[in-house]
């Protein structure tokens, strides 16, 4: 009887732990919840934050550089519309050009 009377003790001492355990967890998990929510959206909006003032840097950087191509007088051909742009200057040159030759003539 010594056995089964311990036995049942440890039961009842398991059974009131794991009732009060739950009990915690059950009342607590949307504080804890709720907590977990707020840190990922603190992350995410850092995140957001992060890559929009990447971007913005990014395109100011691509914008530099092409401002400084247009302005340096040897620069490198990159795309079809430096290659109109200086197709352009030298036909205005070419027409300056003739219009002085004339005019002198």
């Amino acid at each position: 009887m010594g056995v089964m009377k311990e036995i049942w003790q440890g039961s009842k001492v398991l059974t009131k732990c794991a009732w009060l355990g739950s009990k915690f967890v059950i009342k607590n998990t949307p504080t804890a919840l709720g907590m977990l929510w707020e840190v990922k959206k603190e992350i995410n909006s850092a995140l957001a934050q992060g890559l929009h003032d990447v971007k913005i840097e990014y395109k100011r950087n691509q914008l530099e550089n092409k401002i400084n191509q247009l302005n340096s007088p040897n620069k490198p051909i990159n795309n079809m519309d430096d290659i109109a742009i200086r197709i352009n200057d030298a036909v205005k040159k070419a027409q300056d050009a003739a219009r002085e030759g004339r005019g002198n003539a």
